[in-house]
């Protein structure tokens, strides 16, 4: 697998929210596929991408469709 992997850390500090809510979205079955490396919390990039995506809303309140 040739994926680069982000810790929770590198992750909330590049969405602004606190690894506190990545724990909270987790245990509401929300926020961003994440894979366990050891009892190490990882991310890797594409699926934060992914995840980033899905979030997009356009004005008016209709969220957008990945093309």
């Amino acid at each position: 697998m040739d994926e680069i992997l982000l810790t929770e850390r590198e992750v909330a500090d590049f969405i602004g929210k606190s690894v506190k809510t990545l724990h909270r979205w987790r245990k509401q079955g929300r926020g961003p596929v994440f894979m366990k490396v050891g009892a190490t919390t990882m991310f890797t990039r594409r699926d934060l991408s992914e995840w980033m995506q899905e979030q997009r809303i356009r004005p008016g309140g209709k969220a957008t469709t990945a093309a």
